[in-house]
């Protein structure tokens, strides 16, 4: 026991004299790391101080630009039914593969009165889980089925007064909302951006609505975004008229359909996410950019959002070669409804393998063993049916008021959906049952698409030739119309091919 005690006693005073030989070294460290911190605060405080300048001093104007949204006229007036007669294979003119990267001709849909399907309403299981716990709604912001704590801010944010906009109320602002640095307002756009996989757009959106709930007028909403934008990097601008404030962004790849203004060889979209005071006409902006820019702004994007799963279903029924197919189609709900925020992009991005989906893939496996002793091209005839049957027709005019091209999981959720639609849900069973390359096919007023079909020995209809591969034309709107078949009107024609 006393050698215990003595063993103790001497590594105390060993360890404790390996601290004061150590001290010195340790404290210089930190010191060290806080100093390199501090000049990186500084120079960054210095570059926004810059900034702000810029912001108060150098303003031009921009004249807007309107993006045409796409299929909005002279579009086919309803779906034909197909009516089989002979017909030769066809190869239309050979297509040099290349990107197509402009926004497509303004036209509307076909439209047919039908009566939605029903949905199933299946009896939920009791749920054994114990009831959550109530959370205080004005700390939390309900977002497409997160949770996300509203962050508790040490000091007010900056005062914006109801006046006529100027170049001094945003330098003022930056300046005052920097100096403040509203750090924990910062960390929640930083770590619930990461954590949800938002880039880009994604996370302005998200910010956004963070802002809609700690202030309250929509000035004030747009300000304090932009001012969060700045310090996150993203490519977002502050612009003016004689009304009020607006948030621009760069997005380097069209978006058909929202208005945009070119400032140094880039396009800029307005951001409007609560559709409220639209200018008129042309803003003024700064024309310095923000040196700590590090991402462009688009809502193009490879991955999807990180959204908690909301099950809904949808039931679909259609017959093929003499037998009928029923499937439930398990869909997000959240992903549903937060692509219907969400800037449309070129309609080509619809057809890449990585496009947003939503969908559960019981679908998939119950498909799978029907199509698994089909011959390929049987299988396309089958997959066709299931899309041409499966869904009720009706213009997006109709039924949104303009053209609005669904995510696969969008298109579950709506009563209706039309060509272009469908050419997207046909693309997307066809990549991932078939392993095949698709991509659009467009003639004036009407989508469809193009399927990858290498063994051109095969094919009975209509095809056309990307660099050396067959691509078959299969067209989801044409009811009861198989692979390679082409409606009346465009036969003969070489479709515009949008390539993903």
């Amino acid at each position: 026991m006393k050698i215990s005690r003595c063993f103790f006693a001497v590594s105390l005073t060993l360890l404790a004299g390996l601290t004061l030989v150590l001290s010195p070294y340790l404290n210089a460290r930190e010191r060290a790391i806080d100093g390199r911190l501090q000049e990186r605060r500084d120079f960054r405080q210095r570059r926004e101080e810059e900034f702000a300048q810029f912001v108060e001093e150098r303003w031009q104007a921009l004249e807007e630009f309107r993006q045409a949204r796409t299929f909005e006229e002279d579009k086919l007036k309803e779906p034909p039914e197909y009516e089989p007669v002979e017909e030769e294979p066809l190869e239309l003119e050979r297509i040099e593969r290349r990107e197509v990267s402009r926004p497509t001709r303004e036209e509307t849909e076909p439209q047919v009165d039908a009566p939605p399907p029903d949905k199933p309403t299946p009896e939920a299981p009791p749920d054994p889980s114990p009831p959550e716990a109530e959370v205080d709604p004005r700390k939390v912001l309900e977002w497409y089925g997160v949770q996300v704590e509203i962050p508790t801010l040490t000091s007010p944010l900056p005062e914006v007064a109801p006046t006529e906009p100027d170049e001094s109320i945003a330098a003022e602002y930056l300046q005052d909302f920097e100096a403040e640095s509203p750090d924990s307002l910062i960390d929640a756009v930083e770590n619930n951006s990461s954590e949800l996989d938002l880039r880009g757009w994604h996370e302005l959106y998200f910010t956004y609505s963070l802002a809609d709930r700690l202030v309250d007028t929509t000035r004030e909403k747009r300000l304090l975004t932009w001012a969060v934008a700045q310090q996150r990097g993203l490519d977002v601008r502050l612009a003016m008229d004689d009304n009020d404030f607006y948030l621009i962004y760069h997005s380097p790849r069209s978006l058909p359909g929202t208005s945009y203004y070119s400032l140094n060889g880039r396009e800029y979209y307005l951001f409007l996410p609560d559709e409220q005071g639209e200018p008129e006409g042309g803003v003024r902006t700064y024309a310095t950019d923000n040196p700590d820019v590090e991402q462009a702004t688009t809502p193009y994007v490879d991955r999807l959002p990180n959204l908690p799963w909301q099950e809904e279903k949808r039931a679909i029924e259609f017959e093929f070669e003499g037998e009928n197919y029923n499937f439930i189609l398990n869909y997000n709900d959240n992903l549903a409804q937060y692509f219907q925020s969400v800037p449309q992009v070129e309609p080509q991005y619809y057809f890449k393998s990585l496009t947003p989906v939503g969908i559960d893939e019981n679908l998939l496996a119950e498909i799978e063993p029907i199509i698994e002793e089909m011959s390929t091209w049987t299988a396309l005839d089958f997959l066709l049916r299931l899309t041409q049957r499966g869904f009720v027709y009706k213009t997006d005019v109709e039924q949104f008021g303009h053209q609005w091209f669904m995510i696969p999981a969008d298109t579950i959720n709506h009563p209706y959906s039309d060509c272009d639609d469908r050419a997207i849900f046909y693309a997307w069973l066809v990549r991932e049952l078939l392993g095949l390359e698709v991509a659009g096919a467009l003639w004036p007023g009407h989508l469809s698409t193009a399927v990858e079909f290498p063994d051109r020995n095969i094919i009975d209809g209509t095809y056309v030739m990307i660099d050396d591969t067959p691509y078959v034309l299969n067209d989801p709107t044409y009811i009861g119309a198989g692979p390679g078949r082409v409606m009346k009107q465009f036969q003969g024609q070489t479709p515009e091919i949008l390539l993903p």
